[in-house]
């Protein structure tokens, strides 16, 4: 195991959902079961091992990660849900960052390719929580002198906002993520 790995972190705003499915990256879904169920196939395309998948997903008391590959036009993709718990009691946060940072590091830490992450949120205000739990979930330093030498991975960001049904646009999301220390992420 080669352990963490550094990964910069760009807050994205796609024209579309469209744009999400057709980018060929690994992609991470990240929200509550409810919205993973009814956005998931708009993000991915119609797909049985991915629909079955879906159906299995619970975020248990910190949050779950589940991966599948995906045949896809060309290949294969690998596609990860971040499903994060029903109730946030224990935490008292609803966006349930804790969980979020616990998913995206699962997933993202030892990742070594570039992925796309959208963060499925019930509200607008989630924003700065979810992207602060984000900063908190990649590390900052590893490998020392090992690391310079080698290409930076990053992680697109995404926000979608389900009853809106659109992505957080730039404006919206620079004030959201403003008081987010620059040391976590990089726009």
């Amino acid at each position: 195991s080669e352990g963490t790995k550094k990964m910069d972190i760009k807050f994205v705003v796609p024209a579309s959902v469209e744009e999400v499915k057709s980018d060929g990256k690994p992609v991470l879904l990240v929200g509550r079961k409810q919205l993973l169920s009814k956005h998931w196939e708009a993000f991915l395309g119609q797909s049985e091992v991915v629909s079955a998948t879906v159906s299995q997903l619970s975020g248990g008391d910190e949050g779950a990660l589940t991966k599948a590959m995906v045949a896809v036009k060309g290949g294969v993709r690998c596609v990860a849900f971040g499903t994060l718990p029903e109730s946030c009691s224990r935490h008292n946060c609803a966006a349930r960052p804790h969980g979020v940072a616990k998913v995206v590091s699962e997933c993202l830490a030892s990742a070594d390719e570039d992925w796309t992450v959208a963060c499925l949120l019930e509200d607008e205000a989630h924003v700065g929580a979810v992207a602060c739990a984000i900063g908190r979930a990649l590390p900052l330093f590893s490998e020392k002198s090992q690391a310079r030498n080698k290409p930076k991975r990053a992680a697109e960001v995404c926000f979608y906002v389900d009853p809106l049904e659109r992505f957080v646009t730039k404006p919206s999301l620079d004030v959201r993520i403003e008081g987010v220390p620059l040391r976590l992420l990089s726009r």
